[in-house]
């Protein structure tokens, strides 16, 4: 209902354990692969889009937050 009632999309990448953004060396590539495959769709903005990375990690030695999320520039503008 959010998606077809506004122009904004909401999008949740998890990426498999090792390809997260721990893995300094492949994580922008995976993302512009990714970013290349969500912008086929033809209601694709990437400044109307909402990114929530679940991912999850370790912080001192315990299970830490695996959520971070990404708020384009249309959004922050209205609120």
């Amino acid at each position: 209902a959010l998606e077809r009632d506004t122009p904004y999309r909401f999008r949740v990448l998890s990426p498999p354990p090792g390809q997260g953004p721990e893995n300094r060396g492949e994580w922008p590539a995976i993302v512009k692969a990714v970013r290349e495959y969500w912008a086929t769709d033809e209601r694709w903005d990437p400044k109307s889009v909402v990114v929530l990375l679940a991912n999850p990690r370790q912080a001192g030695g315990r299970a830490a937050n695996p959520v971070n999320f990404s708020v384009a520039t249309k959004l922050t503008e209205r609120l």
